[in-house]
Parts: structure tokens; C-alpha cells; sequence
């Protein structure tokens, strides 16, 4: 009902979602709608908060209308399949329902990376987003991150993977825009650089991030902490060299409409 609202009171095409993904995930306006409602609420306190979710959905229509030269040709897993394989990812529900991304650093093609047109990355990371966006189970109990760097990625590499104006674009999407409650970050194998920033960036942070990022140190068993956060099996196979036993990706399910997304999705179906 809040939708049609919407839709009557504005002929602005934004608020017809024109590039939302809703056919892949075989989603509606109203799955959509109910994914800012249900961000909009605080865990210690029953009821939504409409207003909030309201900023954030006008927030969305925005950024996506704002980008809609890139996103005219529409998102399907067929457009941008064949950029799964590049970036290292994968994703699964732990042991809470919970979604986690995976990301292997050190799986990451830079060379198709930086060869690959700014806007058919953008359009990857927007049909991903929206791949978490719609998972119900990321929507009621929240999203982790892990992300691994195996190859002991250098400063300079991380920050200039992608093009500044593609960073800053992506940054806004993820932090700003998507009703998507980020519950943990786990680092794993973190380079020295890595360590040296965060105690520099540390005391600039709030208290609820710092909270939140948890960078394992060399002393500990990163199995250990990973088993008990999400359980065996809730963790992707040979992830940063850790046994998982979860059966299949998400992400690369999904995508699967596409054809064969990557050898580790086509050993896990096998």
C-alpha cells in the first residue's frame, strides 16, 4: 500500500523502480519495501520506524536513478555472470540464518579487474547487492563479511583496484544506501599495512564499528573463532584455507543462470 502511495504521488520514474533486479530473485515492490521496513527496526525495541526507512528508500530510488545510464540495459544474471569468477566471492547462511560474504583477496583477477569497464563492474556490484538486499534470511537476522588476505595484498593495490569515482559511487551504495544491517567484519591474514591503519583509523571510528571489525591476530586460530561464530557449516570450503562444509554459494547459484560461474561452484554442485 505504502508503494502505490509512493507511485501516486510522484510521476518521477525513479519510484517505479525501473533497474531494481526484481526478476532474477523473483522479488516484487512489495519485498522490497519490506526489506527497509524491517532495517528501519532496533533489535532491543519491538516496532519499525517509518520515517527511517522512508530517508532510506528515497535514498536508494536516488542513487539508483542517479547511476541509471549504466543500469538502462537490464540487470540479469545473464549481464553479469561472467564477471563472478574475478572477484573472489562467495556467500552462505551460518549457523544463525545469517548471510555471510566471502571475499578471498587473494582470489581476485586484478589484471580483469582493472581491464574491465568501470560500468560493468558497477553493474555486477549493484546485481549483487541486490542478490543480499533480497535473501530473506540476511533481511530478518543481518549480514557478516569475511574477507581474507591470503596474497598479502599491498596498500597500494587495495586502493587503486578500482577507479576512485567507481569506489566512491560503491562505497555510497553499501554504507549509505542499502537496508542491509552489517552485524561483524572478520579479517583474516591481515598484512602489516593493514594493522598500522586500523590502529592509526581506530580511535576516528565509533564505538559500534570498532565493535564490529575484528581483525584475527597471528596468535589466534582463525578456525577456532570462524567455527564458533558460524558454525562448520556455515563456511565456504578452502576459504583462506579453512575447512567449510557448506554445500553450496549463493551468489553463484543464483548466477548459475548464467552458465558455470567459477570451478569452485562447479566442484561444490559436483
Amino acid at each position: 500500500e505504502m508503494i502505490d502511495a509512493i507511485k501516486q504521488d510522484t510521476d518521477h520514474k525513479k519510484w517505479h523502480f525501473p533497474y531494481t533486479p526484481f526478476k532474477d530473485f523473483g522479488a516484487t515492490m512489495e519485498q522490497l519495501l519490506k526489506a527497509f521496513i524491517t532495517w528501519s527496526a532496533k533489535e532491543d525495541k519491538p516496532g519499525f520506524n517509518v520515517s527511517k526507512a522512508f530517508r532510506r528508500l528515497d535514498s536508494y530510488v536516488t542513487w539508483m536513478d542517479q547511476n541509471s545510464k549504466d543500469l538502462e540495459e537490464p540487470l540479469t544474471a545473464q549481464s553479469v555472470g561472467s564477471h563472478y569468477a574475478t572477484w573472489g566471492m562467495s556467500a552462505t547462511h551460518d549457523k544463525q540464518n545469517r548471510l555471510v560474504w566471502w571475499i578471498d583477496l587473494g582470489s581476485i583477477d586484478l589484471e580483469k579487474v582493472k581491464s574491465t569497464p568501470a560500468a560493468e563492474s558497477l553493474r555486477f556490484f549493484v546485481w549483487i547487492s541486490h542478490a543480499v538486499l533480497f535473501d530473506n534470511d540476511c533481511q530478518e537476522n543481518g549480514m557478516l563479511m569475511a574477507e581474507s588476505f591470503s596474497a598479502n595484498m599491498s596498500a597500494w593495490e587495495m586502493f587503486t583496484m578500482v577507479p576512485m569515482e567507481l569506489g566512491a559511487k560503491l562505497d555510497r551504495l553499501t554504507i549509505g544506501v542499502l537496508p542491509i544491517k552489517m552485524k561483524k567484519i572478520f579479517i583474516l591474514l591481515a598484512p602489516g599495512w593493514l594493522r598500522v591503519l586500523m590502529a592509526i583509523m581506530g580511535p576516528f571510528l565509533s564505538k559500534k564499528m570498532r565493535q564490529r571489525m575484528i581483525v584475527v591476530k597471528k596468535s589466534e586460530d582463525p578456525q577456532t573463532i570462524l567455527d564458533e561464530e558460524f558454525g562448520r557449516e556455515g563456511i565456504y570450503p578452502k576459504f583462506a584455507g579453512l575447512e567449510g562444509k557448506a554445500d553450496k554459494d549463493i551468489f553463484g547459484e543464483l548466477l548459475s543462470k548464467a552458465g558455470p560461474v567459477n570451478a569452485e561452484e562447479e566442484e561444490l554442485e559436483a
